[in-house]
């Protein structure tokens, strides 16, 4: 009879991983569906709403109304891109397609990615690395950099497009080991506040704080795709400081041998980039912003 149970209970168990992940292949592929929909119409309001705000005769009260839409427009496309990218390679696997790269260019082309948002929102980027670290890293080049685009984008969303992101890249040992460190922080405080004190109500005042308080777009593929390269990644989010993510990307190629996932192929050429950053004048339109935003029933602003 316990046999019986043990075989009833396992088959019961068997079919409910198979319909969850049914389910969650059917969620996934809702999602993907309506990220593709929504970019065509975000493109069709981009293109009009830069034309806008490059005409000389729009009046000073429309034009921070006009760059809160055109800004808020880029935001929600490079999401959808994210979302996008994020079920495509999701359907790829675990192969890997190895090649040596500078992780500093990698990064860069990351960023360069987001350059039309920088341009139009008062974001800085602080980027340094460190300047003994001459030697490449082994990755596949295209999955890495878009776990750096999707943890910016995720950072973006933390700062509401208004803030500062420090990016930095240095060697560390772990375990013996040696590892090629990225460090992406934002300083979106007031979001992790949000949802401390959320999280706080629902548990009944339960100290519920945990070092992932908000969830992360693509957490799940980003582990997967870090794993595959014997790294690791860890996420760090401190109501006074913001949010921090360390990526840890071993050093040479040992650990990639006898590895059937794992193709060596040619490098990739990576074009030089620059990275735009805000300016002054670009902050000060923010503060303009936020005053129409936080008094939208009133007229004009001073």
């Amino acid at each position: 009879q316990k046999e019986e149970l043990m075989k009833s209970s396992l088959s019961t168990e068997i079919k409910n991983r198979k319909e969850e992940r049914t389910i969650y292949r059917l969620r996934n592929k809702a999602r993907y569906g309506v990220a593709r929909e929504l970019r065509t119409p975000l493109s069709l309001m981009i293109a009009p709403l830069k034309e806008i705000l490059e005409d000389n005769n729009l009046s000073p009260e429309m034009r921070p109304k006009a760059k809160i839409a055109y800004r808020n427009a880029i935001s929600m496309q490079n999401i959808c891109n994210v979302m996008v990218e994020l079920y495509e390679r999701e359907n790829e696997g675990r192969n890997l397609n190895v090649a040596s790269y500078s992780l500093s260019d990698v990064m860069r082309n990351a960023i360069a990615s987001t350059n039309e948002l920088l341009q139009v929102a008062p974001i800085q980027i602080h980027y340094e690395m460190d300047k003994k670290i001459t030697d490449e890293v082994w990755i596949d080049r295209k999955k890495i950099e878009h776990m750096f685009r999707n943890i910016l984008s995720n950072a973006y969303r933390h700062i509401s497009n208004a803030g500062n992101i420090h990016v930095n890249i240095y060697k560390e040992n772990m375990d013996g080991k040696e590892f090629c460190c990225c460090q992406i922080q934002d300083d979106g405080k007031a979001i992790i506040n949000q949802l401390r004190t959320f999280l706080l109500s629902k548990e009944e005042g339960a100290d519920v704080l945990t070092t992932q308080l908000k969830p992360e777009l693509g957490i799940i593929l980003m582990k997967e795709n870090i794993a595959a390269h014997s790294g690791d990644i860890k996420i760090v989010q401190d109501p006074e400081r913001g949010t921090c993510v360390y990526v840890y990307i071993p050093t040479g190629k040992e650990h990639f041998e006898n590895n059937p996932n794992v193709t060596f192929v040619e490098k990739e050429e990576i074009k030089e980039v620059e990275v735009v950053t805000a300016n002054e004048e670009q902050k000060q339109m923010q503060e303009e912003e936020e005053s129409i935003t936080a008094h939208p029933s009133h007229g004009k602003h001073k």
